[in-house]
């Protein structure tokens, strides 16, 4: 069984000044013993310490005061290869 990733999100919210809620969401396909192709969404939410965010994310959080974030890990990934190849 093979599995190809389409799309990933990471969603991330505030509940309070230490904590936050992390909201992974991926899109892929499965491609079955059988050869069928199967569409999957996968979320998973676990809650999160401000120390165990990533330093950019916190230093983001702290110039925008922001209490939501979304990020298209797809895409930021797909630029930074593009970037190595430029």
């Amino acid at each position: 069984m093979h599995e190809y990733l389409l799309k990933q999100v990471i969603k991330l919210e505030r509940k309070s000044s230490g904590e936050w809620i992390k909201q992974v969401t991926s899109w892929t396909i499965k491609i079955l013993e059988s050869g069928k192709k199967v569409p999957i969404k996968t979320e998973i939410e676990e809650v999160v310490d401000w120390e165990d965010l990533p330093q950019d994310v916190r230093e983001e959080w702290l110039k925008q005061e922001k209490s939501k974030a979304e990020i298209d890990v797809t895409e930021y990934r797909d630029r930074e290869i593009m970037e190595m190849f430029a």
